[in-house]
C-alpha cells in the first residue's frame, strides 16, 4: 500500500491502500497532499497547488494550468503548452510538438511522429527504441521490455518489472498498476521514487 519511491501513502483507484478513484491522500515524495478523485489539492514537490480531475490550480478534468515543480505552464484538456522542467513545448490535446527533455519531437494525438496507434518508434530522451502499440519492441499492450532512458526492464500493461535511471521504475505490475494493484495502481516505484521529480536523473 505504499510507494516509498514516489512517496505515496494511500492510493486505491491508482493502486494505493486507501483512496478513491485515482485519488491520492498523500504523496510526500512527489509532494502531494490530497488527490480527491484525481484532483490535486497540493503538490509541492511537483509544484501543483490546487486542482480537480488531475488538473491543477485553475484546471478541470485532467488539465493543468500551472505545474511549477515540473515546469508546466498550461494543460488545456491534457494538452500542455509549456513544460520547461520536462522540456515540452506544446501538447495540443495530449499531442506533443517537442519534448527535448524527454526526447520526443512530435506527438500528434498521443502518438509521437513515428507512433503507430500509441506505439513509439524512437524515444531517445526516454530511451525507448520501439513501441508496437504502446508496448516496446518486446512488450505488449502498454507494457515495456526495455526503457533505458527511463530505466524499465520488463513489464506488461503499463506496469514494469524493474526500473532505474529516471526510474518511473515500477517493481511489479500489470495494467499500469503493480503486482497487487489494478488499473493504475502501483506497489513499488523506486526510480522516480526517493529522488522525486525534482531531480533530473537522465544525466
Amino acid at each position: 500500500g505504499e510507494w516509498p519511491g514516489i512517496g505515496v501513502k494511500e492510493w486505491s483507484g491508482i493502486g494505493v491502500k486507501e483512496g478513491s478513484g485515482i485519488g491520492v491522500k498523500e504523496w510526500s515524495g512527489i509532494g502531494v497532499k490530497e488527490w480527491p478523485g484525481i484532483g490535486v489539492k497540493e503538490w509541492s514537490g511537483i509544484g501543483v497547488k490546487e486542482g480537480s480531475g488531475i488538473g491543477v490550480k485553475e484546471g478541470s478534468g485532467i488539465e493543468v494550468k500551472e505545474w511549477s515543480g515540473i515546469g508546466v505552464k498550461e494543460w488545456p484538456g491534457i494538452g500542455v503548452k509549456e513544460w520547461s522542467g520536462i522540456g515540452v513545448k506544446e501538447w495540443p490535446g495530449i499531442g506533443v510538438k517537442e519534448w527535448p527533455g524527454i526526447g520526443v519531437k512530435e506527438w500528434s494525438g498521443i502518438g509521437v511522429k513515428e507512433w503507430s496507434g500509441i506505439g513509439v518508434k524512437e524515444w531517445s530522451g526516454i530511451g525507448v527504441k520501439e513501441w508496437p502499440g504502446i508496448g516496446v519492441k518486446e512488450g505488449s499492450g502498454i507494457g515495456v521490455k526495455e526503457w533505458s532512458g527511463i530505466g524499465v526492464k520488463e513489464g506488461s500493461g503499463i506496469g514494469v518489472k524493474e526500473g532505474s535511471g529516471i526510474g518511473i521504475g515500477v517493481k511489479e505490475g500489470s495494467g499500469i498498476g503493480v503486482k497487487e494493484g489494478s488499473g493504475i495502481g502501483v506497489k513499488e516505484w523506486s526510480g522516480i521514487g526517493l529522488v522525486g521529480l525534482g531531480q533530473d536523473r537522465r544525466g
